[in-house]
């Protein structure tokens, strides 16, 4: 069952695509103003994300961690994968890059 309003704002989001079919149903169905469904950029947004480990330019690992994280939070995180511990314990680190929601770097 599908109920009026769902069925009118289906055949306005088809309009694009067939404009006089929409208009032709929408018309039959006595349904006089349609509007564009509204938006919300909340949801659309991921909250969780991949990030990928590289240790020196090669990818070691990839974990998930949420996308709100500040860039010290994600380093930590990457510490405790198993790329981590396989690649880098034991290496002098010269330098960790982190590029928030993507990528953690690290220069052996």
């Amino acid at each position: 069952y599908i109920s009026l309003d769902h069925y009118s704002k289906l055949l306005t989001l088809l309009s694009p695509i067939a404009p006089f079919f929409s208009a032709e149903i929408l018309e039959n169905l006595k349904v006089k103003d349609t509007k564009w469904p509204k938006w919300s950029a909340k949801k659309i947004q991921n909250k969780n994300v991949n990030i990928a480990l590289q240790v020196n330019g090669k990818l070691r690992d990839t974990f998930t961690c949420n996308a709100d994280l500040a860039d010290e939070e994600i380093k930590k995180l990457a510490e405790n994968t198993e790329g981590w511990k396989k690649w880098v314990v034991d290496q002098q680190i010269r330098k960790v890059i982190v590029v928030k929601n993507k990528i953690v770097n690290v220069v052996i």
